[in-house]
């Protein structure tokens, strides 16, 4: 993963694009861009983990494994929810 930029790489080449916007505006797209870029990525490196969780009935007894499914991690935090 040592290709994600860090926040200063990042702050260094990001642009929105708009000629006329404030540095509210631009502060705020740039955060949000970082933080999906953050997300994004850490969601695809979980779903390509090899690990097994064990499920646990009610009463705290152990019963099987159950892998993960690549999608349900992927789609775990929805990135609309980065604002």
């Amino acid at each position: 993963m040592s290709n994600i930029p860090i926040a200063k790489e990042f702050a260094r080449s990001f642009t929105t694009g708009k000629i006329e916007e404030t540095p509210g505006e631009y502060i705020e797209a740039m955060l949000i861009a970082f933080a999906k870029l953050h997300v994004e990525k850490a969601l695809k490196a979980a779903s390509k983990s090899k690990s097994t969780y064990v499920k646990i009935d009610l009463d705290g007894n152990r019963t099987h494994p159950i892998g993960l499914n690549e999608n349900s991690v992927l789609n775990a935090y929805p990135l609309t929810n980065i604002k």
